[in-house]
Order: C-alpha cells, then sequence, then structure tokens
C-alpha cells in the first residue's frame, strides 16, 4: 500500500503552519510577560556563559571529532595530548550516539580508551575546551 504524494504534502503543510502557529504564541507571550515586567532579567555576564558554553559545545561535539584545524580545536588537542601523553583521536562510530576516543599506540596503532578512561578524556576536553573559549573568543 502506498501513500499518494498529495497527502503527505498536505500534512507537512499542516505541520508547518502549527509550528509557524506556536512560534508566533510563544513569542506574543513572551512579549507580555516582558511588557508586564515578569521576565526575569539576564545579566551580561549571565549572557556571556551562556554564549560561550554553546560555541563550547559545538567544538565538542564537532569540531573536535572531524578533525578541524580551528585554532581552538588545535589548542585543546595540544593540552589533551600533553595531559594525557599520547596522541587521543575523537570519532563517531556509525550507529553509535556517544563519541569514542582512540591513543595512539606506540606501534602506530590505535586502542580504544576504557569507558572510564573515556569518562575522563570527555570531561577533561570539555573543561579545557570551556576554558580556551572562555578566555581567546570571548
Amino acid at each position: 500500500m502506498s501513500i499518494p504524494v498529495a497527502y503527505t504534502r498536505n500534512m507537512l503543510r499542516q505541520y508547518k503552519n502549527q509550528m509557524v502557529s506556536s512560534r508566533t504564541l510563544a513569542y506574543r507571550q513572551h512579549a507580555l510577560r516582558a511588557a508586564r515586567g515578569e521576565e526575569p532579567q539576564i545579566s551580561p555576564e549571565a549572557k556571556r556563559q551562556m554564549l560561550v558554553q554553546r560555541v563550547a559545545r559545538e567544538v565538542f561535539t564537532n569540531l573536535l571529532a572531524i578533525g578541524s584545524e580551528n585554532p581552538v580545536v588545535l589548542e585543546a588537542r595540544e593540552a589533551l595530548n600533553r595531559e594525557f601523553g599520547t596522541e587521543l583521536e575523537f570519532c563517531y562510530l556509525p550507529g553509535e550516539l556517544e563519541m569514542v576516543i582512540y591513543r595512539k599506540t606506540p606501534s602506530g596503532g590505535t586502542e580504544r580508551l576504557s569507558p572510564n578512561e573515556q569518562t575522563e578524556a570527555a570531561s577533561r576536553a570539555w573543561k579545557i575546551i570551556l576554558k580556551i573559549v572562555d578566555e581567546h573568543c570571548f
């Protein structure tokens, strides 16, 4: 059994209209709360920290795994390699949602870090990237 193309188009059109309506409603509610003074005021420092975390998350989840030549990524890789005493490789394997971390062996191959080591390396990488972004970019 196949679904006619017109049904699919109609369903997607209705979904788009619902999304536009919900965004409009959310914007209007936000504007009303702000006009009444109910919206909490966010300090410039809090806004800056939110932006730093957003940029760091992008670097951590995407740029670190693809081997980017971004200066922040290069600096973070160097710091991690110094800290762990070997070169680390970050990647996403097909079918896995979590980032996988490998270390280079003296023989030239790679071996996957243990779960505890991966947790430690990912945590340390996040802290390093957050610090670099905070210091250099903003």
